[in-house]
């Protein structure tokens, strides 16, 4: 059975794609069967596998889904795939609730900034209610802040973690830092680790997926 990580957003410019496509891309490469999930209209996963000219051996499956799709017709296409990686349109829309709803992971990518905690609030009473939905069911749906666009030797992250413990779920240790490489990667239809290996780039991004999959298997997820 598949691995649904959602990653859902309250606002636009945090860096959605970009996080889907590295995870996505970064689990095939892993050995995963993968289906990266283009739910966001403005269709930027879908534009950067349209990209890619180079050769890469394992790239994620990539569908897109219109923006009136059903949790139903998220649950058919996950089957045969070993993790699925969704990326949902900013804001509450009604797909980002049919992710959530399917969702046995959610991530809530940030950047180090006030402005983007405040923005999460409402999403994360969304989640709570739809976590306390599931007690007593025996299951479990990990959810965790994802910092990314981290500036080297600002103090601002540690008033982010801070801030997102106080609003009830931890943030992932592993982040990504500003740097070209993921616009570049992106606009190529690449990951990091695939057009820069061996760089910091790549080892932020497998610290990221080695802490995700840890933590969905630590709820016996994966």
């Amino acid at each position: 059975m598949a691995t649904v990580v959602s990653i859902l957003s309250p606002k636009g410019g945090v860096g959605r794609s970009t996080l889907a496509t590295n995870l996505a891309g970064g689990l095939s490469e892993f050995g995963y069967r993968t289906l990266l999930v283009d739910a966001d209209p403005q269709g930027s996963v879908v534009d950067w596998e349209n990209e890619r000219v180079h050769n890469w051996e394992m790239p994620p499956v990539v569908i897109p889904l219109p923006s009136d799709a059903e949790p139903e017709e998220l649950k058919r296409v996950i089957d045969g795939f070993a993790w699925v990686v969704v990326d949902t349109p900013a804001g509450l829309e009604r797909l980002s609730m049919a992710a959530l709803s399917i969702a046995d992971c959610i991530l809530i990518p940030i950047r180090p900034s006030a402005p983007d905690l405040w923005a999460a609030e409402q999403l994360v009473d969304l989640i709570k209610a739809r976590l306390a939905a599931l007690i007593g069911t025996g299951r479990v749906v990990p959810t965790a802040f994802v910092c990314l666009q981290a500036i080297h030797g600002s103090d601002l992250a540690k008033e982010v973690d801070d801030a997102a413990s106080s609003l009830g779920f931890p943030i992932l240790t592993a982040r990504t830092t500003m740097r070209t490489d993921y616009s570049e990667a992106f606009q190529m239809g690449l990951t990091v680790p695939a057009l820069v290996p061996g760089s910091d780039g790549d080892r932020e991004v497998t610290d990221l997926l080695k802490e995700i999959i840890k933590l969905t298997s630590k709820h016996g997820q994966s």
